[in-house]
């Protein structure tokens, strides 16, 4: 069942605060995969962002799930966004 819309964008925020916290140890070793975190936990890594999403969607049916790039470089601008400060 999906989450309403306001519960939905909270555990997403949640979840890449999460990632932010890790991201810079993951890659290391996953550096150009794509991880799929829901609930605070990093559930898969996929070298490519439609198998990702197939994977999360198939998965996690409310929707909170997150796909991001295990690159920290490519995560800086969002984390500004949702933190108003820079993790890591």
């Amino acid at each position: 069942m999906k989450l309403n819309e306001r519960k939905e964008k909270k555990m997403r925020e949640s979840n890449f605060r999460f990632f932010m916290e890790q991201v810079k140890e993951l890659e290391k070793e996953h550096r150009g995969q794509f991880a799929v975190i829901y609930k605070k936990k990093i559930t898969g890594f996929f070298n490519d962002f439609n198998d990702a999403r197939n994977y999360a969607e198939e998965n996690y049916k409310d929707g909170a799930y997150l796909i991001q790039p295990c690159e920290y470089e490519l995560n800086i601008a969002k984390s500004r966004r949702i933190t108003g400060k820079i993790n890591g």
